[in-house]
């Protein structure tokens, strides 16, 4: 888009592309005029076109991430955990990480054993999401994981970190938390 940009201003005063040989030879010189009829380089979009494009690309993303279009409940108030402040809550490292493997845990039928990566880190992570996910469908996936967790083991298994979901406790429903968009493994999430 840029670059056929300088072309037609180029062409629009007369003058030809020049290289950067000839752009550094002293004294060349040429003639430029300006033209009859001038071409629109940046055309003025129209802002309901512009919201038509945003609203196909948000239909993409709810197909593509198998979001439903459907309002969201409120959670009711009463929480069973107690309230924690902010220092808490900075204690926690959340950070992007891609699945580069995913297997059953011999035994369960709840928990997947996952090979995440986390920038320069590669971790084992035991997740209870077998229910909802197969191994297959979640490799290649970023998702969002609490690092700094003790390890902890199951099923003889020594998991380092939790992958973030999100669950409906009547519905039962699961989702694996991931960025909307492609990020950098290793990425915090505050």
């Amino acid at each position: 888009y840029m670059p056929a940009t300088a072309e037609k201003v180029a062409h629009m005063m007369g003058a030809k592309l020049r290289t950067v040989d000839t752009i550094a030879t002293f004294g060349y010189e040429e003639q430029y005029h300006v033209t009859d009829t001038p071409e629109v380089l940046f055309p003025r979009l129209d802002i309901k076109d512009v919201m038509k494009k945003a609203e196909e690309i948000k239909e993409k993303q709810i197909k593509e991430y198998n979001l439903e279009n459907k309002p969201v409940e409120t959670v009711e108030e009463n929480t069973s955990k107690p309230i924690i402040n902010f220092d808490d809550f900075e204690k926690v490292e959340l950070k992007v990480g891609t699945i580069l493997n995913s297997e059953k845990v011999e035994g369960s039928e709840k928990l997947l054993k996952n090979t995440v990566k986390l920038g320069d880190e590669t971790r084992t992570i035991v997740s209870g999401i077998a229910k909802t996910y197969k191994p297959e469908d979640i490799i290649g996936r970023q998702v969002v994981v609490v690092t700094n967790l003790a390890p902890r083991k199951l099923k003889g298994i020594m998991s380092e970190g939790m992958i973030l979901c999100a669950f409906d406790e009547k519905t039962n429903d699961l989702a694996l938390i991931s960025p909307i968009s492609q990020f950098k493994d290793g990425c915090e999430v505050s």
